[in-house]
């Protein structure tokens, strides 16, 4: 899979230049998304991390989708900054690609915090690789097209670069829970129950798991940091993935 490496560490020919009015078009119609998607998914060099919000009954969203109720404030926020900081590269399917793609142009967002402009700064800094099959072109800087997305190869990647990876997406997300490289889960309980809507997590798969950490923040979220356990007591790397089904999302 080293070959495959190497073409993700080189330009893509599917890049078209930086186009900036494109962007700041969608961007403002995408800002609460985006918001909400700052606590999607990790995974890191050194272990895998899954940052994502839910409500007290598991779901990522209502069943019409909306996900405004799971949108952080300044305090939760800077808090999600320092955990996506050490990121280098991102890894997005389509859609929430072309949804974060709005980090690239802060300034469209209406009235930008401190950790707002802090958060777009960490992503501009960050390399992204977009996976689709759909997509013709990638519009933001430092990011390159790939058609799919293989464990091996993302493995590969960690191991050769200095920096952490991220996951971004609930599709792209449980194709890495599904495939056993997701090493930790930080969830970011919202003080919410919705009755039901999308799952915040793939079905039938199971996992045991050690709690890290967990604080408390004034907007009522609460955030929890879970360590996975796996079967041999190896917590640095999985050599086989849980079993799972439903991980395309």
């Amino acid at each position: 899979f080293l070959d495959r490496v190497a073409r993700l560490q080189s330009p893509s020919p599917l890049h078209r230049p930086y186009q900036n009015k494109t962007i700041a078009s969608a961007g403002e119609r995408n800002y609460h998304r985006t918001v909400h998607s700052v606590l999607t998914v990790c995974l890191t060099k050194q272990g895998n991390p899954n940052v994502t919000p839910t409500s007290l009954d598991g779901y990522i969203a209502d069943e019409t989708g909306d996900f405004d109720w799971a949108a952080p404030d300044e305090e939760v926020h800077a808090f999600i900054n320092d955990i996506v900081r050490p990121i280098g590269t991102y890894l997005y399917g389509r859609k929430m690609y072309q949804t974060m793609a709005v980090w690239e142009t802060p300034d469209v967002i209406p009235g930008p915090t401190t950790a707002i402009l802090d958060f777009a700064r960490i992503w501009q800094a960050a390399d992204k690789i977009v996976y689709s099959k759909s997509l013709e072109y990638v519009s933001t800087r430092k990011t390159r097209l790939e058609r799919e997305l293989d464990p091996q190869v993302v493995r590969g990647l960690k191991s050769q670069s200095h920096d952490d990876a991220a996951v971004g997406g609930p599709a792209l997300a449980a194709h890495a829970i599904c495939a056993g490289i997701v090493d930790e889960y930080h969830l970011f309980v919202a003080p919410i129950i919705m009755g039901g809507g999308k799952p915040v997590l793939p079905g039938n798969v199971r996992v045991t798991l050690g709690l890290l950490d967990e604080r408390g923040f004034d907007n009522g979220m609460v955030y929890l940091r879970y360590r996975v356990v796996r079967p041999d007591g190896d917590e640095a790397e999985a050599d086989a993935a849980p079993a799972c089904s439903g991980a395309a999302g």
